[in-house]
């Protein structure tokens, strides 16, 4: 939901494959709950709003799940979560997941798993906490991987 029609909004939804509506008051929307908030914007400007929002709200993750795009979700929703809540369900042991990722957003997604790998144009963040990095995704690096992993089964 947008207030206005924009190159961002209509970049935002095409990049997500989500539809986009527009509203009179945005701030009202929010206030009757929202599951996501996000600021599109420079990347200069969003790191500057990152380090300030996350100073006070501690209830919310903040995070970069683009290089333009700001996310602000509830602490409880994460890839991470998703990916316990997956597991339980499917009695997967997380030792037995293998999890890409080349953003912020990504990080409790890789921590989840019993290996996480990052692509090369990941960012720096997320090469942190990874067991691997392999090339980035336009080079074929997961796929490599993958295809790596099932030739050491034989």
């Amino acid at each position: 939901m947008s207030e206005e029609d924009n190159e961002y909004i209509r970049s935002y939804a095409k990049h997500s494959e989500v539809p986009f509506k527009l509203v009179d008051d945005l701030l009202k929307v929010v206030e009757t709950g929202a599951t996501k908030i996000l600021a599109i914007g420079n990347p200069g400007t969003l790191n500057e709003i990152s380090l300030e929002m996350r100073s006070q709200f501690h209830n919310l993750s903040i995070f970069k799940s683009f290089d333009t795009y700001l996310d602000f979700v509830p602490k409880e929703y994460n890839k991470g979560k998703a990916l316990q809540l997956l597991s339980r369900y499917n009695g997967w042991h997380s030792n037995d997941i293998v999890a890409f990722g080349d953003n912020d957003n990504d990080i409790p997604l890789l921590q989840e798993a019993g290996i996480g790998v990052a692509v090369d144009n990941a960012t720096d963040a997320l090469k942190e906490v990874a067991d691997k990095i392999v090339p980035s995704n336009i080079e074929g690096g997961p796929g490599i991987f993958v295809l790596d992993m099932f030739d050491s089964f034989e």
